[in-house]
C-alpha cells in the first residue's frame, strides 16, 4: 500500500506518466525487492541486491514522466 500510495502521489505531482498503473508498479517494485531479499538471506548472494537496484531503477525510469 505504501508503494502504491507513493506512485499515486508521484503521478499527482507529474513525476510519473499518467498511463502508469500505480498498483502494478508497486507490485513489480515490491516483487523485485522481496526476491532480492530472499536470495540474499538464503544464499548470501550480494549480487542479487545490485540486480534489484538495477531492476528498480529500470522500472522507475520507464514509469517516469520525461
Amino acid at each position: 500500500e505504501t508503494l502504491e500510495r507513493a506512485a499515486r502521489d508521484a503521478q499527482r505531482l507529474g513525476e510519473l506518466r499518467s498511463d502508469v498503473d500505480p498498483a502494478q508498479l508497486a507490485f513489480e517494485l515490491e516483487s523485485v525487492m522481496v526476491t532480492a531479499n530472499w536470495y540474499f538471506h538464503l544464499f548470501g548472494d550480494r549480487a542479487q541486491l545490485a540486480r534489484a537496484r538495477a531492476g528498480v531503477d529500470r522500472l522507475l525510469e520507464q514509469a517516469a514522466r520525461v
